[in-house]
C-alpha cells in the first residue's frame, strides 16, 4: 500500500512517514521519508542513523546500524 501511495503522489507535495519503529526500514525502502519514533526518545542517534542510512541507500538494507550493539 505505501509503495503504491509513494508512486502515485508527488514527493514534493506529499511525505510518507512511518509511525511504527518496526516498519521504518521497509517503509523508507519503498519511498517513505522518515519516522515519527517512540524509540528515538531512548536512542535518538541510533534511530537517526538508521533512517538516514535507509534514505541514502534506497533498495538496500542498512542492517549494520540496525543490528549494532551499544
Amino acid at each position: 500500500m505505501a509503495s503504491e501511495i509513494a508512486h502515485l503522489c508527488d514527493p514534493e507535495k506529499f511525505t510518507i512517514l512511518s509511525g511504527d519503529d518496526t516498519l521504518t526500514l521497509p517503509l523508507i525502502s519503498v519511498g517513505g521519508k522518515g519516522v515519527v519514533s517512540v524509540l528515538s526518545n531512548l536512542l535518538p542517534a541510533r534511530v537517526k542513523a538508521i533512517a538516514d542510512a535507509a534514505a541514502s541507500t534506497r533498495g538496500t538494507h542498512p542492517t549494520s546500524s540496525h543490528w549494532a550493539r551499544q
